[in-house]
C-alpha cells in the first residue's frame, strides 16, 4: 500500500472496527468483524483516474444507505459474497450493526426492486476510496468494476467533488 492511500484505508478500517466497540457486542459480531478484517488485510489498492469512462449502467438506481432497512439489505448482499453459510451468518450479524456516519457511506445499487450491488465510499480531505464492492455475490469481474465506476461517478456528481485521488480496494 502506498503511503498516499494508507490514511484513507486506515480510516475506513477504523470506521468498520468501531461498530463492534460497543458495551455488549455479540459473539457473532466480533467473529464477523475478524472475518471481515482478514479478507481486507493486505488487499490491493489501485488509483483510478477521473473522470471515469461511462459504459452501459450496471444498475438502474444507486441509493445511499441511510436507514436500517437498507443497512440490512446491504448486509445481506455483502454476506452473499462469502463462501460458507457460517461465514455468511457472521458477516450478516456484523454488518447489520453498521451505523451510518462519516467518513464512510454505504451504497446499494438496484435493478428494479432488487438490490444487486453494493459498496462503501470513504472520504478523506481531497480523496475518496471505493471499497467492499460486490455484485450478485461476486467481488470481482466486469460487473463489479462497472458498478465501481458507476458508483464513483454518482458519488462525485452528488457531492460536487473533483478529488485529487480516487482509490479502489480490490
Amino acid at each position: 500500500m502506498a503511503p498516499s492511500n494508507q490514511v484513507i484505508v486506515s480510516k475506513k478500517n477504523q470506521w468498520m472496527k468501531q461498530h463492534i466497540d460497543v458495551q455488549f457486542p455479540t459473539k457473532e459480531s466480533i467473529e464477523g468483524e475478524k472475518l471481515y478484517a482478514s479478507r481486507y488485510q493486505g488487499s490491493e489498492i489501485v488509483e483510478l483516474t477521473t473522470p471515469l469512462e461511462s459504459h452501459a449502467p450496471i444498475v438502474e438506481e444507486i441509493y445511499k444507505v441511510d436507514f436500517h432497512r437498507l443497512t440490512v439489505m446491504f448486509a445481506i448482499l455483502q454476506s452473499n459474497c462469502w463462501p460458507s453459510e457460517s461465514e455468511q451468518s457472521l458477516i450478516l450479524e456484523y454488518l447489520s450493526q453498521v451505523i451510518y456516519q462519516p467518513p464512510c457511506t454505504l451504497f446499494l445499487g438496484f435493478k428494479g426492486q432488487e438490490p444487486v450491488a453494493g459498496g462503501i465510499v470513504t472520504e478523506e480531505v481531497d480523496s475518496i476510496l471505493v471499497s467492499d464492492l460486490c455484485y450478485k455475490g461476486q467481488t470481482q469481474g466486469k460487473e463489479v468494476e462497472g458498478f465501481a465506476k458507476q458508483l464513483i461517478n454518482y458519488y462525485l456528481a452528488e457531492n460536487q467533488m473533483n478529488p485529487n485521488a480516487v482509490w479502489m480496494e480490490l
